[in-house]
């Protein structure tokens, strides 16, 4: 233990440490019972933001009847306890295991050949879909050809949490990066002589902070913003962009699929890599609709207090529509 912790903070870091030994090293049955009976009472004990997960879904799938809303936030909160449950095991897995039962990388190829076209370093897009944290042991199959994969992450309030997390992410090879850090980081990086290649991972389908709120589009039914700041790196540096398409095939097996969004940010017009991750997230979300985090407060700010903000093509037709 550093210094740097209070006494609390080790001892909270301690127990936590040890809680999710105890998951990693319960058998599988053992977990999918737990994660069923924690998710119940999340959902119906406590109502960890019931109320929110409740409305998202609801202005998401407005099709949706009463029965078929409950039953996906019925399985929204099993996945997301069984999330970070698995995470803790698979993780704690030997790296040719996790290989071979738990994560698989599809669409290499694309940073085979950017590689062969001098374009060592890229930018890589996913959502909180899936198993998210699982994708930190990425850098198993990145590391092979050279590249390094770095994570983007917003630190906790919880700074025992925050650290375990930290472990947890970059054991098996993976660095992180503070948000507040990541364009002095990537700068640093890039004027290097003999530069390491790297793939910058970004989550970016969190909302916006609100003094960063740019751009709006149509996203699930309803108008949203988006993070615009890989976009914004992407351009400055020009850096390939990838979306990651989580798919699940089990609580226990994910494929990262990787999709070009774009090659040549430069020559992108403003806003058009944020748009095509929109839709391809949006995508990604349909096809697993119980996947996505609704517990998050996405949609906490209005359209109309961001008058300056630029509205996709998309989201300006919908609007028209809604007014005719």
């Amino acid at each position: 233990m550093t210094n740097q912790y209070t006494l609390t903070e080790r001892i909270r870091y301690r127990a936590y440490k040890t809680a999710l030994g105890l998951c990693a090293s319960l058998p599988w049955p053992c977990i999918h019972a737990l994660s069923r009976g924690l998710g119940w009472v999340l959902h119906r004990g406590v109502g960890y933001r019931r109320t929110v997960v409740q409305e998202n879904i609801r202005r998401s799938f407005p099709e949706l009847g009463q029965t078929e809303a409950e039953r996906l936030a019925r399985e929204f909160y099993r996945r997301f306890v069984m999330q970070f449950i698995s995470a803790a095991k698979m993780l704690s897995q030997p790296s040719k295991t996790i290989l071979q039962r738990h994560l698989k990388y599809e669409g290499l190829e694309l940073f085979e050949r950017l590689l062969r076209q001098g374009l060592p370093h890229s930018i890589l897009l996913l959502g909180h879909c899936g198993n998210w944290e699982l994708f930190s042991a990425g850098s198993l199959y990145l590391a092979p050809m050279g590249i390094t994969q770095d994570q983007l992450y917003r630190p906790l309030r919880d700074r025992a949490a925050d650290r375990l997390f930290l472990e947890m992410r970059t054991q098996h090879g993976s660095l992180v990066v503070p948000k507040s850090e990541i364009g002095r980081r990537m700068l640093s990086e890039l004027k290097e002589s003999n530069p390491q290649p790297r793939s910058w991972l970004f989550l970016s389908d969190q909302k916006p902070s609100r003094d960063h709120v740019n751009y709006w589009t149509l996203f699930l039914n309803q108008p949203t913003a988006f993070l615009d700041g890989a976009e914004r790196l992407a351009r400055k540096y020009n850096l390939p962009v990838i979306y990651m398409d989580i798919e699940r095939l089990s609580d226990r097996q994910y494929v990262g699929h990787m999709k070009l969004i774009c090659e040549n940010p430069k020559e992108a017009k403003p806003y058009e890599i944020t748009e095509s991750y929109a839709r391809m997230l949006e995508a990604t979300i349909m096809r697993d609709k119980a996947g996505w985090l609704w517990s998050h407060k996405r949609w906490r700010y209005a359209l109309e207090d961001y008058p300056k903000a630029v509205r996709s093509e998309r989201l300006t037709d919908y609007l028209n529509q809604q007014n005719v």
